[in-house]
């Protein structure tokens, strides 16, 4: 809530002034700022044309008024051309009258807050507005107190580079300083074809008097899997609140990144906060929505927190941060048959030895659910992998005769005789197919 040197009366549990009231902002009485986040953890995301580094450092880093970089190693990022990508994840964000960028929702203050990332070849910067909670809310879309905030940061990239920098800050251009807390960074680098395979994608929700809440996940390539995805998540209590979590029907409770602050992390409204993390990984298959509940609240209204109450524990928001790459273990499979409802038929043989792009074979789909038909011929193979049953080739191709297209074919065997077993195909023609094989086996050898 704002500050008392703001004189301002409590009404019905909150901080409310003559504008309304603004929780997470500061009086401008006061200063603050954390040390920087601290790594957790490195990844390598398997693609035919080269492997995507991926970073993450998390911790709870309160910011009144103030400025904090946190330097991000563990990486060498490729030759040019390459493609890197940025995520920050802040929370109690706002917005107010005097944003740039406007305010859509309900209107606070703290509209000072901007973010910079540096690296070899420049800086991006972003803001006035650069945390004013945009991740969706009841209110919103913006002063939802949740940002996850997602840039391409390729032109900033140099080759070569084996460190960058994120600086988050929280400003004021005259409607209050913001009071903002910074859970978690991401970062990935790759080659620039690679990002069509691995990298990872993010995204948000505001919790805050709500008892339930979803984030939607896209951007995931088809027949790219799944390696690793982290929930994140905050909660405004003055004791630790729990872990409790309940993710897409399934317990999953957090481990504590910290208890945040020099001040006890408290973005100005009371008590300390609570950051967490969990492992969602065995519940994350690709893109969808994805539900969570279960979580410490003291409040299900569904109504913002500077008009109405919002008794502690206060929950912020949450973050799903999902890592994918190409299937990343070389393997043979081979496969033909049919499909319903038209009786495409298709036949394939794919090899990758020493890496998934490493790769040899062939493909031939006949596909009779369209008008006219398309026969789809393989010209090259450029990418072979497997993840336990299912298989994934990629390759060029001719479509009845003209050269130029792409494919992307993900197979299942799922057991003998084959009846099981699953193909599907997309061209980059814009044509589709999948099923159940009719007749026919798919092997992964």
């Amino acid at each position: 809530m704002l500050l008392s040197v703001l004189g301002l009366a409590v009404v019905g549990g909150q901080a409310a002034g003559a504008s309304g009231g603004g929780g997470g902002l500061s009086g401008g009485s006061a200063t603050t700022s954390d040390p920087p986040l601290n790594p957790f953890t490195t990844l390598s995301l398997a693609s035919p044309s080269g492997n995507v580094q991926a970073v993450v450092y998390d911790g709870n880093q309160l910011l009144i008024d103030s400025s904090v970089t946190t330097t991000l190693t563990g990486f060498t990022a490729p030759s040019a051309p390459l493609a890197a990508k940025t995520t920050y994840v802040v929370f109690d964000g706002q917005c107010g009258p005097l944003a740039p960028n406007g305010c859509v929702g309900r209107p606070t203050g703290g509209s000072g807050d901007t973010l910079a990332f540096t690296g070899g070849a420049g800086t991006l910067t972003n803001g006035p507005d650069a945390f004013k909670g945009s991740d969706p809310c009841p209110w919103g879309p913006d002063t939802c107190l949740w940002d996850t905030r997602n840039f391409d940061v390729s032109a900033q990239v140099a080759p070569g580079d084996t460190s960058v920098a994120a600086t988050v800050t929280a400003g004021d251009i005259g409607d209050s300083p913001d009071c903002i807390n910074h859970e978690a960074q991401a970062f990935a680098v790759g080659p620039a074809a690679s990002s069509a395979d691995a990298g990872y994608v993010a995204a948000g929700v505001g919790l805050r008097n709500q008892g339930s809440g979803a984030i939607s996940i896209s951007g995931i390539p088809f027949g790219s899997v799944v390696q690793a995805a982290d929930l994140y998540w905050a909660v405004l209590n003055s004791t630790d609140p729990g872990n409790a979590m309940t993710f897409n029907g399934s317990s999953a409770p957090g481990t504590l990144v910290n208890f945040g602050g020099v001040v006890g992390g408290d973005p100005c409204w009371d008590g300390g906060s609570w950051a967490y993390r969990a492992d969602v990984t065995s519940l994350v298959s690709g893109n969808g929505t994805y539900t969570l509940s279960g979580y410490p609240t003291g409040s299900t209204s569904g109504l913002n927190p500077w008009d109405n109450p919002s008794p502690t524990p206060m929950m912020e928001g949450a973050s799903l941060v999902v890592f994918y790459s190409f299937p990343p273990t070389p393997c043979k499979v081979t496969g033909g048959g049919s499909l319903t409802p038209a009786n495409d038929t298709f036949g394939f043989v794919g090899k990758s030895s020493g890496s998934v792009g490493n790769a040899s074979g062939n493909l031939e789909f006949q596909a009779r659910d369209v008008s006219p038909n398309q026969d789809i011929k393989s010209t090259s193979i450029t990418g072979v992998g497997c993840s336990g049953n299912t298989a994934t080739i990629k390759g060029t191709a001719r479509v009845n005769g003209a050269p130029g297209a792409t494919f992307t074919a993900v197979v299942a065997d799922n057991g003998e005789p084959g009846t099981a077993d699953t193909f599907a195909i997309q061209v980059s023609n814009g044509y589709s197919a999948s099923g159940t094989l009719t007749g026919g086996n798919i092997q992964i050898h």
